[in-house]
């Protein structure tokens, strides 16, 4: 398990800051895949987060399961 910067980490941007609201547990594949840009997630409240796939599918995780946007 990885605990990743949902917004990338940028010195200069308090968004981007390391805080609660900007970090989210991670398996691995799914921390490799989104830092290589092939995966980007967005956080959309807190704890809910917005992913969208290679191919522009849209998922929404949040602590009560996963669903797939339309």
């Amino acid at each position: 398990m990885d605990i990743d910067h949902i917004r990338s980490y940028l010195g200069h941007d308090p968004e981007h800051f390391t805080h609660l609201g900007n970090l989210a547990p991670l398996g691995r594949r799914a921390h490799r895949a989104k830092t290589a840009g092939y995966w980007h997630a967005e956080p959309v409240a807190p704890g809910t987060i917005r992913w969208r796939s290679p191919l522009g599918y849209q998922y929404e995780v949040s602590t009560t399961g996963t669903r797939r946007l339309e």
